[in-house]
């Protein structure tokens, strides 16, 4: 029987990834992104699903501008999608017994654990109105999955997990990582900081990640799935500057001198300690150039 992968933002550096991935695995890959479903509507997404009875779905949806969520507009917006539409997906997929993956983010945790936080940690108050919504949108998953033992869901037909990842970075797509690469060629010098710590996850790896989950039927709860190790952003975009290429000076500098609405945690590593471990980000990093060559080159 072939399965049908159902990816909703799928117009996004995850969701493109999501879809080659499930392709690749001989699944039927079907996106949908805003325009196509509306997922803070009840009704959109219930017809959505009830027309491409998907094996799976795969929510990449959310709004992502963490300066933005400060706002109130940017808020309202990030409280529907980000907190709403997740248990409105998630009730969707239960009634027709699709398998659903929800992505969420080391924001929701306020980065006081310098060791990393685990699957089965509690968040405390997020540090930003950001990672506020997207816990609203873990506590609405959990909700419909039954609550929790530990990190593992009461609802155990159909699958149900959420996967928290962090600092998602890929070719083809404005991030972190582009943006660094951008600046260094057009000024020959980039100013990084030193003192924000997390996690590099290469989106191709991630993807191949998330269908294995589904392929594995991995039990229902929490997951994290993030590249092994840990590092700064400076040493992060000193990585790919040199993977790239690309001769730069990369400046050391702090979170203070970068004054932003939102607050930003100085530690934000997430441990996984429930699936097989990722390649170290330093191995994904050398992925991500050597795909940015193949674009570059034209293969």
């Amino acid at each position: 029987m072939t399965h049908k992968l159902l990816v909703i933002g799928s117009r996004g550096l995850l969701g493109q990834a999501c879809l080659a991935s499930a392709i690749a695995h001989e699944w039927e890959g079907v996106g949908v992104d805003v325009g196509e479903i509306d997922i803070t509507d009840a009704a959109s997404v219930e017809a959505v699903i009830a027309r491409e009875q998907p094996s799976a779905v795969i929510n990449c949806a959310a709004y992502t501008d963490v300066e933005g969520a400060e706002t109130p507009d940017g808020r309202a917006i990030a409280d529907r999608v980000n907190g709403e539409g997740p248990g409105i997906v998630a009730h969707a997929c239960l009634r027709h017994k699709s398998a659903f993956i929800h992505l969420s983010t080391d924001y929701i945790f306020n980065g006081t654990s310098e060791s990393g936080a685990e699957e089965a940690d509690v968040p405390s108050e997020p540090m930003n109105a950001y990672g506020a919504t997207k816990r609203a949108g873990e506590i609405a998953v959990t909700n419909v999955a039954g609550g929790l033992i530990g990190s593992h869901f009461q609802c155990v037909e159909p699958q149900i997990c959420l996967v928290r990842t962090s600092w998602l970075f890929g070719a083809s797509a404005k991030n972190f990582v582009s943006k660094v690469a951008d600046r260094a060629r057009a000024e020959g010098t980039v100013s990084v900081v030193t003192d924000e710590i997390g996690c590099p996850t290469y989106v191709r790896d991630l993807a191949e990640c998330l269908i294995w989950m589904l392929e594995a039927e991995s039990r229902s709860g929490i997951y994290h799935v993030v590249g092994l190790g840990s590092c700064s952003r400076f040493e992060f975009a000193d990585a790919v500057l040199k993977g790239l290429g690309i001769p730069a000076t990369v400046t050391p500098t702090t979170l203070d001198a970068f004054p932003r609405k939102a607050k930003i945690a100085h530690v934000s590593v997430l441990k996984n300690t429930k699936l097989p471990k990722l390649r170290t980000w330093q191995e994904m990093v050398q992925g991500y150039c050597e795909e940015v060559g193949r674009e570059r080159s034209g293969f």
